[in-house]
């Protein structure tokens, strides 16, 4: 009898040796790596764990709240998907009331996104020229306004905690219920001859370009950059061009404004007739508008430029659109709303409340927390859902595309990461996907105080799990 448990407790011994071998293997790879960070005082929180069965493979301040930068999009895009649903579609509609020309932005981010419409073999301006073609087709020759209803969202277009210094930057674009070129412009500066010449895109008098910049002299260039002052759209350049274009990207004050103006501009050039004024305003659903244009745009679009491309201005819309969604009238998503609607929803996996604070949807609020444990069980869940393949698609590809194209290129790591990057002053991080010969493995790596080589130590993590 006794001979007979101890064989069977050697069998069963000699089966798991090897599970236990490689998981003190892994845990010894990634110590050293982590001790090395922790020696330069980065503070380090991670959680793995198997993807088929949930079993935690490595913790280390799995529970604690950190400032997780652009991780905060893997909340705000799952709870907007678990608010919203796998079909939902952006519809941005244009219509006429009598003379007047209308548009009901939806808060598609995506709305005349260059990378989006590149993407889709669409033409720049494309949205211009179709609403031009509607109107002729619809013989309009002339309008007495335009009218623009941007209440899908509330009218805080700017999130307090952003740093201020940053609000010029394209990852801080102003977010509105009618979006237009990632509510940016560019400014392309050049040497021609003895001047410096500037070229604005989209085209539009919208912008003030005031040119303060200098041609370059014999072979030196201090290079060109621009401004704009607050609240205002007159842009500043400065510096000394270079004799080859430039490009300056800069953000937009007004963007819903931005669109009804250049749309404007454009229909007087085709010959139609713009009188009146713009006015922002609620559109009631009894009024008799008539709609001639609709411009559609797939969750699982927006949800992609902002994970795979990290697009800011896609999660805060993602946000703001699930807190409208939440509520009967549909409208006036906010920042209030959208944070707890992604509370309910991490909330509903089974996160305890303190390991969370949502600020923003996209992370650049140094407000945020969350812990790597509830990363990790957001993918999990993700993982497990019928919409997997649909946020698995969202994520970057190891070595192929999105914010981590340019690492795990050997072919070992090639294709088979996917994971969402972020960063801000003193922060990275790193949460996804690694599949590998012994399964899949969900990660979530959070550093803050972090230095120069924490990306690295991040990414070696990832690659001990092959």
């Amino acid at each position: 009898m006794y001979t007979r448990i101890i064989a069977s407790v050697a069998v069963f011994f000699a089966l798991s040796c090897p599970l236990f071998s490689q998981t003190a293997d892994l845990a010894s790879k990634i110590n050293a790596i982590v001790a090395a960070q922790e020696k330069k005082k980065v503070e380090i929180g991670i959680e793995i764990i198997k993807a088929q069965t949930g079993e935690k493979v490595y913790i280390r301040n799995a529970e604690k709240a950190m400032i997780p930068a652009s991780n905060m999009k893997l909340a705000t895009s799952a709870g907007a998907l678990h608010q919203l649903g796998p079909s939902f579609e952006y519809v941005t509609k244009v219509g006429l009331l009598g003379d007047k020309l209308v548009i009901i932005g939806s808060g598609d981010p995506l709305f005349g996104d260059p990378k989006f419409d590149k993407a889709l073999n669409r033409p720049s301006g494309w949205i211009i020229d179709k609403i031009i073609q509607d109107l002729k087709l619809n013989s309009v020759t002339s309008i007495g306004g335009i009218i623009v209803d941007r209440t899908i969202f509330d009218t805080n277009s700017i999130h307090p905690n952003w740093p201020v210094d940053q609000l010029q930057c394209w990852y801080a674009a102003q977010v509105s219920g009618l979006n237009y070129n990632d509510n940016c412009v560019s400014i392309f500066g050049k040497t021609v001859g003895s001047k410096t010449s500037l070229t604005l895109k989209p085209s539009t008098s919208y912008i003030k370009l005031v040119n303060n910049s200098r041609p370059q002299v014999a072979k030196k260039a201090s290079g060109l950059w621009c401004n704009r002052q607050q609240g205002t759209n007159i842009v500043t350049v400065q510096g000394s061009a270079q004799k080859y274009p430039v490009e300056m990207e800069i953000t937009v004050d007004k963007p819903a404004g931005m669109f009804a103006y250049i749309l404007a501009e454009n229909l007087s050039k085709s010959g139609i007739a713009v009188g009146g004024v713009l006015n922002e305003r609620l559109v009631k659903p009894d009024e008799p508008v008539r709609f001639i244009s609709e411009f559609r745009t797939p969750i699982k679009d927006v949800i992609a430029r902002c994970n795979k491309d990290s697009l800011q201005l896609a999660a805060e819309c993602l946000l703001k659109t699930a807190g409208a969604y939440s509520k009967p009238w549909k409208r006036w998503g906010s920042w209030e709303t959208g944070r707890q609607v992604v509370g309910d929803y991490l909330l509903s996996i089974s996160i305890p409340a303190e390991q969370f604070v949502i600020d923003d949807g996209c992370g650049l609020s140094r407000h945020n927390r969350i812990s790597p444990h509830a990363l990790a069980a957001i993918l999990l869940d993700q993982y497990r859902s019928p919409n997997w393949k649909m946020f698995a698609d969202s994520l970057a590809i190891g070595g192929e595309d999105g914010t981590i194209d340019r690492f795990f290129k050997e072919a070992k790591f090639k294709g088979k990461i996917l994971g969402k990057t972020g960063y801000i002053n003193g922060v990275k991080s790193f949460s996804g996907v690694a599949m590998t010969s012994d399964g899949d493995y969900i990660f979530a790596i959070i550093t803050n105080k972090a230095t120069g080589p924490s990306r690295d130590a991040i990414n070696r993590i990832v690659q001990a799990l092959f």
